[in-house]
């Protein structure tokens, strides 16, 4: 008897603890839906930092960022902007800049599924 009520108990507590986590995990979704909020700005508000910066590390840095966020969208736009960029931080030896170019042309790379346009890579010093 006594072993049927400690089942029972333990029962009783394991359906109350799934209940309470798939509640959090509802709560969770709901909550992160609902802010809904852009971790950064749209590809329209880069596009307008662009026209706007006149300095070459911001003009390379907004470059990097949408080839980033264009490498599934438009892969061949998103190309041409890393491709600018790598550049850029060739000639100013932006070690930041290069990497996330590199990150972003690799990427559209393998989207186009050319895998054997070469690389130009000489890491600055």
């Amino acid at each position: 008897m006594m072993h049927n009520l400690l089942l029972h108990a333990r029962c009783h507590g394991f359906k109350v603890l799934c209940w309470f986590g798939l509640f959090s995990i509802g709560c969770c979704l709901i909550f992160l839906r609902a802010t809904g909020a852009p971790y950064g700005p749209s590809l329209n508000e880069w596009r307008t930092q662009l026209q706007s910066a006149t300095a070459d590390s911001s003009r390379a840095r907004i470059k990097a960022a949408l080839a980033w966020e264009l490498r599934h969208i438009d892969s061949r736009e998103s190309l041409q902007f890393a491709e600018e960029v790598i550049d850029y931080g060739y000639k100013h030896n932006d070690a930041l800049r290069l990497t996330e170019a590199f990150q972003a042309r690799a990427t559209c790379l393998v989207a186009q599924k050319n895998y054997c346009r070469p690389f130009k890579v000489m890491i600055p010093v």
